[in-house]
């Protein structure tokens, strides 16, 4: 049984931008709460050929818990920031079949602020699972259903029209 608790503050973002031969998924997450502060990150990058073909990608992330400030308005969730610099990173290259290889050490910077807006509301949430899946390292990107032991980043294929 996995016991999971959360009792804190975080702000995330994320982002989608693309072009006709690349296109690039960008979040940040980053909590205060009673055990410490963390900062994710995660850039991922793939190339596509002119027909819209997954040709591989580059992906750096960073899980750290330390080495960055961060500044959230906890009264009125009116704003929060992050910035830290030379944050220790991992960048792989990911080849056609969404497989990492190549990994290696980097370091990133981060800089972000965000602003609240809209009405603010609270709530506690219980539920109880069971999850027979596979483990992964990290967090999966959203569009990714679930987990096969690693990170698969092609492109699902078009639906037949």
């Amino acid at each position: 049984m996995t016991h999971f608790g959360f009792s804190g503050t975080f702000a995330q973002a994320d982002w989608f931008t693309s072009s006709t031969t690349s296109y690039t998924y960008t979040i940040i997450n980053v909590s205060q709460s009673t055990h410490g502060s963390e900062l994710f990150i995660d850039q991922f990058t793939g190339n596509l050929d002119t027909n819209g073909n997954f040709l591989g990608a580059t992906d750096t992330f960073v899980d750290v818990t330390s080495g960055f400030s961060l500044a959230i308005d906890q009264a009125r969730l009116a704003s929060a920031s992050v910035s830290g610099s030379g944050l220790p990173a991992t960048t792989c290259n990911v080849d056609v079949q969404g497989l990492p290889i190549n990994c290696s050490p980097a370091a990133i910077d981060v800089n972000a602020t965000w602003t609240g807006q809209g009405p603010i509301s609270r709530s506690v949430f219980n539920d109880h699972f069971q999850d027979r899946r596979v483990q992964c390292e990290r967090p999966l990107r959203r569009d990714q259903p679930h987990c096969h032991g690693h990170r698969d980043f092609r492109r699902p294929p078009a639906a037949a029209g």
